[in-house]
């Protein structure tokens, strides 16, 4: 346990019981002979290959994979965050990043050389510690997410964190290539801890072209993969533990104590990446925080929560679908 952590007496029985809920749910929703997709971000805008360029840094920059340039074969899944629906209704959208050749001592058993980020398009969650992120889920498992938000005393009203979902349901989203992309929760870095981002770079689209189709999304990143190549800067904030909460995901780390500062380029090639091999790879993959460099351990409640649920999500997924838990395949085998 990482010292800045503080662990609640009842988070180990909400995340069993989590992940049995989502367990529940999954069997519920996708009968045997049926194909078991994720129980968060299941539509994918799709899987594509990029490259993670770090540059020489600062010396105080230098921890984990970014300790030394280099550069690396990564794969990078766009997504919707809630069940399969249009791409023009408000969801959370999410990426996904993989990525190769990542030596060194890593979080988990069997996971030897590859490194994980995952961000979604806004700073903050609407859930920021693991039994309101239960509450939140077991109120919309209900049919009544508003029970969450709004309780019998209203002193005990969360019109912060329905202000936080309002936020992300209403941004429009010409391509997942335009976004800004947030961890919300924090990792370890050296004796401090640091939060990600990840910001487009040069010509992106800024304005909806077209949104009639449900898959818009797929068919706009598409289009501009095919025309020219695009690309991400990825940052950190490092967090000022006076004032910043390593807790609670939904509390913002205002940039004038926790400055953006950028650590690497992700470069997205030309490519037609709507083929059959790398749709099904994109389906197979798993994407958890806790792929990762003991450098960059994840902290705070809600990773630790993940740590159950993803793992325990993944091995019931991939067991129903017959396809083993391995390493990725690299990506100059995907034509």
């Amino acid at each position: 346990m990482n010292p800045l952590e503080t662990i609640s007496p009842d988070e180990e029985k909400l995340s069993n019981d989590l992940l049995r809920i989502l367990t529940l749910m999954l069997r519920k929703e996708y009968p045997k002979g049926k194909t078991v997709l994720r129980d968060a971000h299941p539509k994918s805008h799709g899987l594509v290959k990029a490259e993670f360029v770090v540059p020489e840094l600062p010396t105080d920059l230098k921890v984990g994979l970014f300790s030394k340039p280099g550069t690396y074969k990564a794969y990078i899944r766009f997504s919707n965050g809630a069940k399969p629906q249009a791409d023009k209704i408000g969801d959370i959208r999410g990426v996904g990043i993989k990525i190769f050749g990542v030596e060194g001592e890593h979080c988990l058993e069997g996971e030897k050389t590859t490194q994980d980020f995952l961000l979604i398009n806004n700073p903050v969650l609407p859930a920021g510690n693991p039994k309101d992120y239960f509450n939140l889920f077991t109120s919309s498992m209900s049919g009544n997410p508003l029970k969450y938000f709004f309780s019998w005393n209203p002193f005990e009203w969360k019109l912060g964190d329905l202000l936080i979902l309002h936020d992300i349901r209403s941004q429009k989203v010409p391509s997942p290539l335009s976004l800004k992309y947030y961890s919300t929760t924090p990792y370890a870095w050296k004796e401090g801890a640091v939060k990600y981002a990840l910001f487009p770079t040069g010509e992106y689209t800024k304005q909806i072209q077209d949104d009639s189709s449900e898959n818009y999304l797929r068919e706009q990143m598409k289009k501009e993969l095919s025309e020219k190549s695009s690309s991400f800067d990825f940052y950190i904030q490092k967090g000022d533990l006076k004032v910043h909460s390593i807790e609670n995901a939904s509390a913002h780390w205002d940039e004038g104590r926790a400055p953006f500062q950028k650590l690497a380029t992700i470069l997205i090639p030309k490519q037609n990446f709507d083929t059959p091999d790398q749709n099904t790879l994109a389906e197979n993959l798993s994407f958890d925080p806790w792929h990762s460099l003991v450098d960059h351990t994840p902290i705070g409640g809600i990773n630790r929560m993940r740590k159950v649920v993803y793992y325990g999500i993944t091995k019931y997924r991939h067991e129903k679908n017959g396809v083993g838990i391995e390493d990725p395949i690299p990506w100059e085998s995907i034509e």
